[in-house]
């Protein structure tokens, strides 16, 4: 079941890479009444199936640029290294933008939904999977999906007030432009896919992306077991200690510096340093109204609404 698109009514976007996510965007485009749905994929078979669901199928070379508004690139698709995809270079002469159907589901679903993104060089799968199941589990409608499992545009929109945990990779944050999560996790980084993003320094701006677009009331956590991620904590603004980043993750609006409110159980808490939770220096505690017990509870259904 596809998300219809219906923010794309009469438009004309061009798709590029029919495996998972390519013919993913086509049905949702399609179902949004898409004016036209151009598509391109090497594989004959994959050109099929984009025929089947009504793209038009057609070399890159052949589209007429100057009608379609969005390339909806693939992720595997190189756009800046080792060098630009020549449909790249095609869609940027026409000036047409080029994105990812992450972008898509976020203009198609923001205001009506939560989104949870979850990247990182190791981990982002199983946390992501984990974290769409504790949602479940505590009776918020949850759907997990982008890098993992399903497709973002095959996820189940129609809950009321549903949450999207999405796996990001840093091919897919690299093609986001509006894109703004509730809650970012940026987990670890180690050197990874750097011939696609020409080293480290541009793996690290492509992961950094993730919170390119949040704002004061949104909520990012920054795992620091790694010194290149304590310093992505403090650009951030976040004090890197474990107490705070880690142990009291769920009771900590990463960005606040004096009083938080836990999205997750609701209570008001502030960062105290006269009081220790440990022996370890410079560690702060969280303290201030909790719940009676002094912990945080599990989300109820009302978790992630204002």
């Amino acid at each position: 079941m596809s998300i219809a698109l219906s923010h794309l009514q009469g438009q004309s976007i061009a798709v590029f890479g029919l495996a998972r996510s390519g013919l993913a965007t086509i049905r949702a485009a399609v179902a949004g009444r898409a004016g036209a749905v151009f598509a391109w994929d090497d594989n004959s078979a994959s050109r099929d199936k984009a025929a089947e669901l009504g793209a038009t199928v057609a070399d890159p070379a052949r589209w007429p640029w100057s009608e379609v508004t969005s390339l909806v690139l693939a992720p595997g698709v190189p756009l800046t290294h080792p060098f630009p995809h020549p449909v790249v270079d095609l869609a940027r002469k026409a000036g047409v933008e080029i994105i990812c159907d992450i972008e898509l589901l976020y203009r198609q679903m923001a205001g009506s939904a939560r989104f949870i993104a979850i990247t990182g060089t190791n981990g982002k799968s199983t946390t992501t999977a984990l974290t769409g199941h504790v949602l479940n589990v505590a009776g918020v409608s949850a759907e997990t999906g982008g890098n993992i499992g399903v497709a973002a545009l095959d996820l189940d929109g129609s809950p009321d007030d549903p949450v999207f945990v999405l796996e990001l990779s840093s091919y897919q944050l690299d093609l986001i432009d509006r894109f703004r999560p509730d809650v970012a996790i940026w987990l670890n980084l180690s050197p990874d896919h750097l011939d696609r993003h020409g080293g480290m320094a541009g793996y690290r701006r492509a992961k950094a992306r993730i919170f390119a677009n949040m704002k004061p009331d949104d909520l990012a956590i920054v795992g620091v077991d790694e010194t290149e991620m304590e310093a992505v904590a403090a650009e951030l603004g976040v004090r890197s200690s474990n107490a705070t980043l880690r142990s009291d993750a769920v009771c900590n609006a990463a960005r606040r510096t004096q009083l938080a409110e836990c999205r997750l159980c609701g209570c008001r808490c502030t960062r105290d340093r006269s009081q220790r939770r440990d022996d370890r220096p410079g560690d702060e505690a969280i303290s201030g109204a909790r719940p009676p017990d002094g912990n945080c509870r599990p989300p109820g259904p009302g978790a992630f609404r204002q």
